[in-house]
């Protein structure tokens, strides 16, 4: 089960801060889990780059931040300033956590893929960067309107460098603008979406905020989860991995304004909610996205809600397995019992071989730990 091991290894980022927004006393700030949640999104959201392989860099970003599972999230620019012992000390646990995560996983492709990114030589590593600093920005910008004023300065100086470098400077001066304007309004819209995507860091998961789990992960967290398993593992021959990656991707975005209904418990579904919750969700994702970014992405989500597609019930085998693996961990620290219907659920409606596998596994390693 060294793929199970893998993943929940990679979970552990879930609950890992951010150190930039530690090191700056922001309160409650993002996961790594969310933030990697972030450029994902992104990546896929962006308009598409002729000599850009977009599956490729989306398998980059949901992975770039892989080795802080073992490393930490090790910071060492200040704006402008390098401190080049720690950076050559950052490298240095980078290869080496690489080497360990994944001999857990044995999978050369994605390891490489990780290689690529820290090696920043790819126009798609290189890309990538960037858009991880642009995601930064506009988080800056969200905690800009709490934190008190020149405290998030050095982000700017920070990530001026890096989308210059990577000819993406038209992309700054417009986050700068719409950083002084009270509005935070951008003239590229894809910045304004892409900042009400980033919400989804706020949004809780209804089913552990109803068993009072404390600090719940979010909807970008579990979404992070579930893109991380669409990556690793082995998959029947019906099911294209990359179009079922994208689909993790953006499979809850439209919760950002329907929020997250639950119409399941256990063995007991509420069709009429159901319907209701999927209508809602459909709603809100032709609202949010532009038609462009709806035609390309938002379409994938409202298929996985409508599960007529043998990916799209595939993926929600893969949803259903991704919550256990999380209510593992919760169950440190409340009643296992106040979990059975994920358990339930999960027994009732994974089917596929392999998932079916992995299941068991985990519910056998819950039974001995209780």
């Amino acid at each position: 089960m060294h793929i199970l091991e893998f993943v929940r290894t990679a979970f552990s980022l879930k609950s890992t801060l951010r150190s930039g927004w530690v090191l700056s006393d922001i309160p409650h700030p993002e996961t790594v889990a969310e933030h990697s949640f972030g450029v994902a999104a992104l990546c896929l959201l962006w308009p598409d780059i002729k000599g850009l392989n977009k599956d490729k860099m989306l398998k980059m970003a949901i992975l770039h931040e892989i080795c802080e599972v073992i490393t930490g999230d090790i910071v060492f620019e200040n704006g402008i300033y390098v401190n080049n012992e720690r950076n050559v000390e950052k490298v240095s646990k980078e290869h080496e956590a690489i080497e360990t995560l994944f001999s857990k996983l044995d999978n050369e492709t994605l390891k490489q893929l990780v290689l690529e990114f820290l090696e920043q030589k790819s126009p798609e590593s290189r890309f990538v960067k960037g858009v991880d600093k642009i995601e930064m920005l506009i988080q800056t910008m969200i905690y800009e309107k709490k934190a008190p004023p020149g405290v998030l300065d050095q982000f700017w100086l920070n990530s001026e460098k890096y989308l210059k470098e990577r000819g993406m400077e038209e992309y700054y001066n417009c986050l700068l603008q719409a950083r002084n304007n009270s509005e935070f309004k951008c003239k590229h819209n894809q910045i304004n979406v892409f900042k009400d995507i980033l919400k989804l860091k706020n949004v809780q998961k209804s089913a552990w905020r109803l068993k009072d789990v404390r600090n719940p992960e979010s909807i970008a967290s579990h979404s992070f989860g579930i893109s991380l398993l669409s990556l690793v593992v082995p998959l029947p021959n019906n099911i294209n991995r990359e179009k079922l990656v994208r689909m993790a991707i953006v499979h809850e975005i439209g919760k950002l304004l329907s929020g997250d209904s639950i119409c399941e418990t256990g063995r007991f579904i509420n069709q009429q909610k159901c319907k209701l919750k999927v209508e809602s969700e459909i709603c809100s994702l032709q609202q949010i996205l532009p038609e462009p970014m709806y035609k390309k992405c938002g379409s994938l989500s409202a298929e996985y809600l409508q599960q007529k597609t043998i990916i799209a019930k595939y993926l929600k085998q893969l949803d259903r397995l991704e919550v256990v693996i999380q209510s593992l961990f919760y169950e440190k620290f409340c009643n296992s019992e106040l979990c059975d219907e994920f358990w339930n659920n999960a027994n009732m409606h994974i089917k596929d071989k392999t998932l079916r596998k992995y299941f068991e596994y985990l519910l056998n390693q819950r039974n001995r730990r209780s």
